[in-house]
């Protein structure tokens, strides 16, 4: 180095750093992080960047030297020509041999980086005669395949008039982008002339390589609503070798859900409670889908059938017997009360309680088959259908008229407008005490009623046959059930109940336009057990036989032929 006292250079068109520090004897990367270039290295990113008319300090820098620099010999200070320098070039390349434009090359501990252009080539321009470790870099490669991308490094001697060249191959790494978690959505138990959900799935994705929750949102599911299929984009495509993974988040580590391959899918298992991070890696690194998987457990329940509230309910022309009041407060008033007393986890972790707010609990009602029918004088009879189009007459007389049923069993949401997904499936009189929270009362109520004109409609012809009796029953099934805010058309069953509504019994009517007289014949509500079957850990609704999928057009009509 020089012993002057340094001095500011300003950069002239077709110089570098390199050219300069070279011609005072100095390092480069003793110029470019002198204290004195502090503020020059925080608007510049590196000493190649550097634009005409930018100065720069230059340590020991004499008051002028057209080409010598300073040198000690007997402890006197003489001028002499400075060292002939080299030219030093690096190339950079893929591993097929083609130019790789971009990427940033450097001198090993000086930071000078240049980058590479369209041919692949990074000019460094003059340097001092010596061997230079060189690095490059650039987004997306690395030295190896299958590894992650990093710098590729290697070394160059450059001579005095000569060019040091160099050539570096780099190999495009790939690495995990995004990956796509697919739910099937529930379908109908039934198949035919059913409303069907909104898609087939839900779709989750992740693009986050964070654990945590709180920067990492999870998606809350509840155990056993299905497998889900997982697949992955990457940078490149077509890539292979992705691995997958489960992480306790936190856990519990000893049930974490279970990835398998079936045929070309990679599925994940949904049969465990807790919190988990769902990995997958590639090109080093990861990215992470966080699921709370909701497990449900019944403590207690118990099932009300109740035979004493048939009432008639007759008018004028038209004959109706219920079997009880839609009072959920007043068990003994309903024809049917179902009451659970259930206990949600995250796989007792705690920690993860405020998640299960988002699952909700409800009863589901379905009629698995209807024989209700009123019988008539001189014969002839009426029965109710659901039929699967709207505009029908009611009732239906003419014979020629076609009637396709939906069929069975069918969701009866106690004449709720056609449900479609979430909550609305469930009875009208169900409620959850509390609505959220680890432990909940869950109860619901039905009373259903049946109802026939007092006299026989005929085609073509006026009513004279007098209602005689009623008899048939409407047999139903409950399930408890649940869903998720994130996943609010899969449902999952967790216990069940059948219970049947036999409305028989004898009417008395006069002329048309009396009102008839019911007398309870054999009217009973009946069922087996006084507490929900459970249902072990839940199982996926369409499954267990559950049906959450409303019918195409949910009306009774009186078939009068």
């Amino acid at each position: 180095m020089g012993n002057g006292p340094g001095g500011y250079y300003t950069i002239k068109a077709g110089e570098n750093l390199g050219d300069i520090a070279a011609k005072y004897g100095v390092a480069v990367g003793t110029v470019w992080f002198h204290a004195k270039n502090k503020s020059l290295r925080q608007n510049v990113e590196a000493p190649g960047k550097l634009l005409p008319g930018a100065r720069v300090w230059i340590p020991g820098m004499p008051a002028a030297v057209p080409n010598k620099v300073p040198s000690k010999s007997g402890g006197k200070t003489k001028m002499v020509k400075e060292s002939p320098r080299g030219l030093l070039e690096v190339t950079v390349q893929d591993d097929a041999g083609k130019p790789i434009k971009g990427a940033i090359v450097q001198i090993v501990g000086i930071g000078w980086g240049v980058g590479s252009d369209k041919d692949g080539v990074a000019n460094f321009g003059k340097v001092l005669p010596d061997t230079y470790g060189m690095s490059v870099t650039k987004p997306g490669y690395g030295p190896k395949a299958g590894k992650p991308a990093g710098p590729v490094t290697g070394s160059v001697t450059v001579k005095a008039k000569a060019t040091g060249k160099l050539t570096l191959k780099m190999v495009a790494v790939a690495w995990v982008t995004k990956f796509t978690a697919k739910l099937p959505t529930t379908q109908s138990a039934r198949g035919t002339n059913s409303i069907a959900p909104a898609d087939t799935h839900h779709t989750f994705t992740s693009s986050s390589e964070q654990k945590g929750m709180g920067a990492n949102a999870p998606t809350v599911l509840i155990r056993n609503c299905g497998e889900i299929e997982l697949t992955a984009d990457t940078n490149l495509p077509n890539q292979k070798g992705i691995v997958w993974a489960v992480e306790p988040n936190p856990g519990p580590a000893k049930t974490a859900p279970q990835i398998v391959i079936k045929k070309d899918k990679i599925v994940l298992t949904t049969d465990t409670s807790g919190g988990y991070a769902v990995t997958a890696s590639l090109g080093g690194k990861t990215i992470r889908w966080n699921i709370v998987v909701a497990g449900v457990v019944i403590k207690s329940s118990k099932v009300l059938r109740n035979s004493r509230n048939f009432k008639d309910e007759s008018e004028s022309e038209q004959f109706s017997v219920s079997s009880g009041k839609f009072e959920i407060d007043r068990p003994s008033k309903c024809g049917m009360y179902v009451k659970a007393k259930v206990e949600l986890s995250a796989g007792n972790e705690s920690s993860l309680n405020s998640h299960l707010d988002k699952v909700h609990m409800g009863i589901v009602n379905i009629l698995l088959n209807n024989t209700a029918q009123a019988e008539y004088a001189g014969g002839g009879r009426e029965r109710e259908r659901i039929p699967t189009v709207a505009g029908l007459p009611d009732p239906v007389v003419d014979p020629a008229t076609v009637i396709v049923d939906v069929g069975y069993p069918t969701l009866d949401t106690g004449f709720r407008p056609p449900a479609v997904g979430g909550g609305k499936i469930f009875l009208t009189k169900t409620r959850s005490t509390p609505a959220t929270g680890v432990k909940r009362v869950i109860e619901s109520c039905d009373s259903p009623a049946v109802g026939f004109t007092s006299h026989l409609m005929e085609f073509n012809a006026a009513p004279t046959k007098k209602i005689q009796s009623n008899s048939g029953v409407n047999a139903f099934k409950i399930y408890l059930v649940g869903y998720s805010d994130d996943a609010n058309y899969t449902y999952v069953a967790f216990g069940h109940a059948e219970w049947t509504a036999d409305y028989s019994g004898t009417v008395t009517v006069g002329a048309w336009g009396t009102t008839p007289v019911w007398r309870k014949r054999g009217a009973k509500i009946s069922g087996r057990g006084r507490k929900l079957t459970v249902i072990k850990n839940g199982k996926e609704a369409k499954t267990a036989s559950c049906e959450t999928r409303p019918p195409v057009y949910l009306s009774y009509i009186i078939d009068a032929r």
